[in-house]
């Protein structure tokens, strides 16, 4: 979606001139305390989890397996911008394990 996304080389020029930080970065997702859509969002896939023993609302994120190329998700029982949410290191090491592996 042309409309919505920057390109690759848009991103990259942003990137560049604005030098985001984490912090400005995580303003941007959307607060489900502050937001009564996301908020019945989050609502109504906790609901639909309770009658399951695999929690998607947990999910952060896929990768794919690079021998076998399936996809994997991972996942945290602590959302960023939550009140216990993962600090600056545990972010790094999830982001080496996800380069790596």
């Amino acid at each position: 979606d042309s409309s919505h996304f920057l390109s690759p080389s848009d991103t990259r020029k942003y990137i560049d001139s604005k030098n985001p930080s984490l912090e400005m970065l995580k303003s941007y997702i959307p607060n489900p305390k502050l937001h009564s859509q996301e908020k019945r969002a989050v609502a109504s896939a906790k609901a639909a989890d309770k009658q399951r023993d695999f929690r998607a609302s947990k999910i952060r994120g896929v990768l794919h397996c690079d021998t076998c190329s399936a996809p994997r998700c991972f996942y945290s029982t602590h959302c960023v911008g939550s009140r216990d949410e993962p600090n600056k290191q545990q972010l790094e090491q999830l982001l080496g394990r996800m380069e790596n592996g």
